[in-house]
């Protein structure tokens, strides 16, 4: 049935990337903004992410040099500032 999905069952590293990027760049369409709805995530948790999706880039590197790349040093960057910057605007 639409709308219903099944919870995950194992951690998703990118979870808290995505979260972090969508309270810091995030538009609502409609309702109230990210913020009000969703807690920071802790920094700790942000570097374990970024620590944790680096095995998957390294084994699509071969075939997706360019991108695994870019996401390399937006991790990176990352890491170093606790904050994600948007893709292409050096943010």
């Amino acid at each position: 049935m639409a709308g219903e999905s099944e919870p995950w069952t194992s951690p998703n590293p990118d979870l808290a990337i995505l979260l972090t990027a969508t309270r810091a760049n995030g538009v609502p369409l409609f309702g109230p903004p990210i913020e009000e709805l969703v807690e920071p995530v802790p920094r700790a948790d942000l570097d374990r992410s970024m620590r944790d999706v680096l095995p998957a880039l390294i084994a699509d590197l071969e075939d997706d040099v360019r991108n695994v790349l870019l996401t390399l040093a937006r991790v990176w960057l990352t890491l170093e500032t606790g904050a994600i910057h948007e893709q292409g605007r050096g943010g």
